[in-house]
């Protein structure tokens, strides 16, 4: 009904509406926690931590259980600084010897203007499969919670101090043409970071409005100082200057240095790929030494195998139904209709216990092509039209792969990790 990236945030909100499902809203709550980076991961791994426990948030039946404040709260620092991150490592890998990284590195790395790597080197084990590793990934750090946080969680005590002082030196409460929309400033910034720590910790750009209000109050301490530094005379005037000289240019260098790296790097593509025979990669600045790269190149550098499946179905699939879970729409043909696996059509499938008759429904619905993407798999509710029985059973038809031939789809034991199209058949058209 809303779309994303709003209806995930509310199951508890829809419970009766008309055509809205709570499990699937439920469902795309644990895909979008799955995909995200926000403050609930951290959550979760802390709850993990302290309870002994080391669940795999990618298990079909894994349910969040730090999905509230408390943990939240617990996982900020890390969060929002982005110099240690819990990392959970896979059964199996090997490591070098591990080095442990204290508040010395942490401090080091905290203030350092590189992104850096994940380095088991320089890791630190927790419990079990839990390590933390030490990357800067400049989430907001060092000038958001540097500047911005003190001040928010500050300012409503020295506001409270400075009515209670005036009035007792007074007799009356203060007049300022600044308190009111200083006040409206932080309510908008309480406000988002509210819906960040009550309703939304999926990521961290739901928030993005509020680099304006934090600005405003990010600033207050430097003009409190100037204030109060002014009226000390031109010595104290002078010292203000400095302050305000180094902190300018210490914001400009927090400003530059990410920004300035990110678009020489491009920031579009990650990592070295090989396209049409040429070898590119973020850290030789390819994308900085190819300017106005052609569409088709750039998307191949970014989507990878990706942009084969979106080419052959633009080719094969005109005028088609197709079932998947991919929603980048505006790469197909417009003529291709996109039918989610949770759409509320489809969902009266979920009900339909026979493979057979489940394909004939989907056929019903004009739906002959099916689509498997690997996200598929995070959004839990996808498995219950039960798409890997009717595979299993025969229903399903091999047609093409970017990723691999039909023969290694077959012997592939990461084969849901491919992007596959499929044919749905009836049982009338399944062959021996």
């Amino acid at each position: 009904m809303t779309g994303n990236p709003v209806y995930a945030f509310f199951p508890e909100v829809f419970t009766t509406s008309v055509r809205v499902n709570p499990d699937v809203l439920r469902s795309a709550e644990i895909e979008w926690f799955r995909v995200g980076d926000g403050v609930g991961k951290l959550a979760e791994f802390y709850h993990d931590l302290h309870h002994g426990r080391d669940r795999d948030e990618g298990h079909p039946d894994y349910q969040r259980k730090a999905n509230n404040l408390h943990w939240r709260l617990r996982g900020s620092w890390p969060f929002w600084f982005g110099y240690d991150i819990l990392k959970r490592v896979g059964e199996g890998e090997e490591f070098p010897a591990l080095r442990t990284a204290g508040w010395p590195a942490r401090l080091y790395r905290l203030a350092s203007f590189t992104t850096g790597n994940e380095d088991y080197r320089q890791s630190e084990q927790i419990a079990g499969r839990i390590y933390y590793v030490w990357p800067h990934h400049y989430k907001m750090a060092p000038k958001f919670p540097g500047f911005f946080i003190p001040v928010f969680l500050l300012l409503p005590f020295v506001g409270a101090a400075w009515i209670v002082l005036h009035y007792r030196r007074t007799g009356r409460m203060p007049e300022s043409e600044t308190a009111l929309p200083l006040l409206l400033i932080y309510l908008t910034a309480a406000g988002y970071m509210g819906y960040k720590y009550l309703l939304a910790d999926f990521y961290l750009y739901q928030i993005i409005g509020i680099m304006a209000p934090a600005a405003v109050l990010a600033g207050l301490p430097f003009h409190w100082l100037k204030q109060a530094m002014q009226k000390g005379g031109t010595q104290l005037n002078t010292v203000y200057t400095a302050l305000a000289a180094g902190s300018a240019a210490m914001l400009l260098a927090i400003l530059v240095t990410p920004g300035l790296t990110f678009g020489l790097m491009g920031f579009k593509f990650s990592g070295a790929r090989e396209v049409e025979g040429q070898h590119f990669n973020q850290l030789a600045l390819d994308a900085f030494r190819n300017p106005g790269m052609p569409p088709d190149l750039f998307l191949r550098l970014r989507y990878g195998t990706d942009v084969d499946t979106w080419e052959f179905a633009n080719e094969h699939l005109t005028g088609q139904r197709l079932l998947t879970h991919e929603n980048r729409h505006y790469v197909l043909d417009p003529s291709i209709t996109i039918v989610q696996l949770d759409d509320w059509d489809i969902q009266a499938g979920y009900e339909i216990d026979d493979p057979a008759e489940r394909a004939r429904f989907l056929r019903e619905q004009g739906i002959e092509y099916y689509l498997r993407i690997p996200n598929e798999f995070r959004h839990p509710i996808n498995a219950e039209l039960g798409m890997h029985e009717l595979e299993d059973k025969g229903f399903l038809e091999f047609v093409y792969s970017p990723d691999m031939s039909e023969a290694e789809y077959r012997r592939e034991e990461h084969k849901f990790d491919a992007r596959v199209f499929f044919r749905i058949l009836l049982p009338e058209e399944m062959t021996e």
